[in-house]
């Protein structure tokens, strides 16, 4: 498991980037916890920390990439009367 830290400054002219910037992180692991805790400094931010995995790339299914084999029926011989 990782962690990584991230600032969420309160200022609106740093606000959206801020986010922006967490959200496209959120979007690329597997979270398992976040913990938040708003800091009371002259302009004040939210500090948060990410516990995290790295999201693996789907195991691929033997058959679900491959097209079906074709169902051709071998010609039959004529039968005798």
């Amino acid at each position: 498991m990782q962690c990584r830290h991230f600032i969420i400054r309160l200022a609106p002219a740093h606000t959206r980037a801020d986010e922006a910037r967490l959200n496209a992180f959120l979007s690329t692991v597997q979270v398992h916890t976040v913990q938040s805790s708003l800091a009371a400094t002259q302009g004040g931010h939210w500090s948060i920390l990410v516990f995290y995995e790295l999201r693996s790339a789907p195991a691929a299914r033997p058959g679900l990439d491959v097209a079906p084999p074709s169902r051709q029926r071998a010609p039959q011989a004529a039968s005798a009367a």
